[in-house]
């Protein structure tokens, strides 16, 4: 007999000063969900979003949260049709509305495509646009423009032959303004984070995979503010290094976090790597323990430093939601574990307007 599997949403709030979790929040659907991005909303509220009922190509839709101050939910949407579809990244926009961007294989050019979700501030939608190729196009992360339109930045990828890291500008009603992409056909590139930095240009990070080695490095994308590459930079050793969240820092530089296996070794540690204006390394470190860390989102912090988040078993038997706040040259300050009983992942970070965090995931 098939049963239903209920996993939820999680959201909490912690405060600044060691951790302490104001709220915690789960959101329960059918099927297995997970949020994937959280940001506060100009009420105090927050918005959500991820995927409900998933599955990789086959099934899944995009479910998005607004909640009030406390976590309570105001509303819920679920957006997509037949197919898979996935929401990686949500926004408020200047209008008071929402933007999500992730991937569909329910509408578009084929395999997954780009897929951009605009509704007004109850969540109601306004339209749709799916941006892509013939292979597989997600999108990561999206930034709204002075001009009230939008940039995203994802993947394109091609079915075993090469994939390249895309940068679109669209209009303020989604139509494609210009599009960008980057590398080449003796590697895959696969970008997973995007910010607009303080130049009005922006930054993306990932990971790629030459292709005449077995090692796969981070990689970090600078662009101009119409979408041209301003410097292309990889960084790791000869073995096994992703990663997967950006931020600009608070002097100008930039922040890349990801995690990093060594030949010899059992589990994957985070690797922070800190770096100036130009992309050139200022200091690295690494955090954990015995167990396996994972890292999906880094942030800076408006006292110099950086929080982030992913999940850790190293102080636990089971693979917890794990914090870590740090200084300006990466020292730790405070580090916590959400201890639970079973497999429990935060994938978003961000620094709230009363100087806490919100962290979204799965537990």
């Amino acid at each position: 007999m098939k049963k239903l599997l209920i996993i939820c949403c999680c959201l909490f709030l912690a405060t600044a000063s060691d951790a302490q979790i104001t709220f915690e929040k789960t959101f329960s659907t059918i099927g297995e969900s997970i949020a994937n991005d959280a940001k506060q909303t100009s009420d105090g509220g927050y918005i959500v979003v991820g995927t409900s009922n998933y599955s990789y190509m086959s099934s899944g839709e995009i479910l998005l949260i607004k909640t009030n101050a406390q976590g309570d939910t105001i509303w819920t949407r679920m957006f997509g049709g037949v197919g898979a579809d996935q929401g990686n990244a949500v926004m408020q926009t200047l209008d008071g509305g929402y933007m999500v961007a992730g991937a569909t294989n329910s509408f578009g050019a084929g395999g997954l495509d780009a897929y951009l979700i605009k509704t007004d501030a109850g969540g109601n939608l306004l339209w749709t646009k799916t941006i892509g190729t013939a292979g597989n196009d997600a999108a990561y992360g999206i930034v709204q423009t002075a001009d009230s339109g939008y940039v995203f930045s994802g993947n394109e990828l091609t079915y075993g032959i090469n994939g390249f890291a895309h940068l679109v500008k669209t209009d303020k009603n989604g139509n494609v303004v210009w599009s960008k992409t980057f590398g080449n056909s003796i590697r895959k590139n696969y970008i997973f984070s995007l910010e607009q930095t303080s130049d009005n240009g922006f930054i993306m990070g990932g990971y790629e995979n030459n292709f005449i080695s077995t090692n796969d490095e981070f990689s970090m994308i600078k662009a101009d503010s119409a979408g041209n590459m301003v410097w292309y930079k990889t960084y790791g050793d000869m073995y096994f290094d992703h990663n997967f969240s950006v931020c600009e820092a608070a002097d100008g530089g930039y922040a890349i976090a990801g995690i990093n296996f060594e030949l010899g070794g059992y589990n994957f540690d985070v690797n922070i790597i800190k770096t100036d204006m130009d992309g050139i390394v200022e200091w690295t470190k690494k955090y954990g323990g015995a167990g396996h860390e994972d890292v999906y989102s880094i942030e800076a912090t408006e006292d110099g430093g950086f929080v982030f988040a992913g999940s850790s078993s190293s102080f636990s038997p089971y693979q917890n939601a794990f914090i870590t706040k740090t200084d300006s040259i990466g020292n730790v300050i405070w580090s916590k574990t959400m201890n639970g009983t079973g497999y429990d992942i935060l994938f978003s970070a961000e620094e709230t307007a009363d100087g806490g965090f919100v962290f979204s995931g799965v537990k």
